[in-house]
């Protein structure tokens, strides 16, 4: 389960018991996100090097055939994911996805939304 720009793993923990007992679920955080270490600044290609970050989790693990679900950015890097390495993927599950094109306001909000999650 991927979660959006502006949050962290912790928004699926209220999902798990829905899942655990029919899949296995892996919770993560991208870099510099939730609980993981912190980077001096995001890249500009945020959600293809989020992808990069699940496709090595997905190898690192020895997973074959996953079913990822990402919401809000978490989606673009699930779709990502897949592009890079539809032989590791079976379904994405893109939630809160718009999945055309960016709104024009998208870097505004995004970067409004992030200071004030950090509250």
């Amino acid at each position: 389960m991927l979660h959006g720009n502006t949050a962290s793993s912790r928004m699926f923990e209220m999902l798990l018991t829905l899942y655990q007992d029919h899949f296995q679920v892996i919770l993560m955080d991208f870099l510099g996100n939730g609980r993981s270490e912190r980077i001096p600044a995001f890249p500009a290609d945020l959600w293809i090097a989020q992808a990069g970050q699940v496709v090595a989790l997905i190898e690192h693990l020895k997973l074959e055939k996953v079913n990822i679900l990402g919401t809000s950015g978490g989606a673009w890097t699930a779709i990502n994911a897949g592009l890079q390495r539809s032989d590791l993927v079976e379904k994405i599950i893109a939630d809160s996805f718009d999945g055309r094109k960016l709104d024009d306001n998208f870097i505004i909000k995004l970067l409004a939304e992030r200071k004030y999650a950090k509250k």
